[in-house]
């Protein structure tokens, strides 16, 4: 599900995830949208509320618009690794796992789908795009290990991140990137036609 979270018209934020878009993050209060893009009528796909059909987490825009601007966050990132590499291995791992998790949301973002949080995106990503063979189960492995090392590095005391470890992360990042490249490439072409 996206993250509902939103100015509701009267000035009060809403944080209880219900997707009806209760008003505008921009202060309009119109109750037209949310600041996510979901609008009204989320509809949840798994009873939990992790996932959102209706929104791409972006405002307006359509999921194209929406998956490339996620491209273009998940290519930032992927710069800011490589530099970062110099500085701490830890934080270019980190930004190794945000170019990934931002790669994940595109390929989401083209179905209008969305998640509140990192194990909602991996999760609908592994389920709509590994186990359904659209992607390489082996980017299910990079996914994991990207996430695993940035929660350890982000929540753990005393870890860390070896330059090979980085260096592996912006590599796995990499490939994950070039793979979505392709996909949002052949998904245009296919909607050309």
């Amino acid at each position: 599900m996206v993250n509902n979270e939103n100015e509701n018209g009267n000035g009060s934020e809403s944080k209880n995830g219900s997707g009806n878009g209760s008003g505008s993050k921009n202060g309009s209060g119109n109750g037209s949208g949310s600041k996510n893009g979901s609008g009204n009528g989320s509809e949840s796909k798994n009873g939990n509320g992790n996932e959102s059909k209706n929104g791409s987490g972006s405002g307006s825009g359509s999921g194209r618009e929406v998956a490339l601007h996620r491209i273009e966050q998940a290519r930032e990132c992927l710069r800011i690794a490589e530099i970062m590499i110099e500085i701490s291995a830890q934080n270019s791992a980190n930004r190794s796992y945000y170019c990934i998790f931002h790669a994940m949301r595109a390929v989401l973002a083209l179905e209008r789908l969305d998640s509140k949080n990192h194990l909602g995106v991996i999760s609908a990503f592994r389920q709509r795009y590994i186990k359904t063979g659209i992607f390489a189960a082996s980017f299910s492995r990079i996914i994991g290990s990207a996430f695993e090392i940035r929660n350890e590095s982000d929540y753990e005391d005393f870890i860390e991140i070896s330059n090979a470890q980085a260096l592996q992360q912006i590599e796995n990042a990499k490939l994950f990137l070039e793979a979505v490249d392709e996909y949002i490439a052949q998904r245009s072409m296919e909607e050309k036609y």
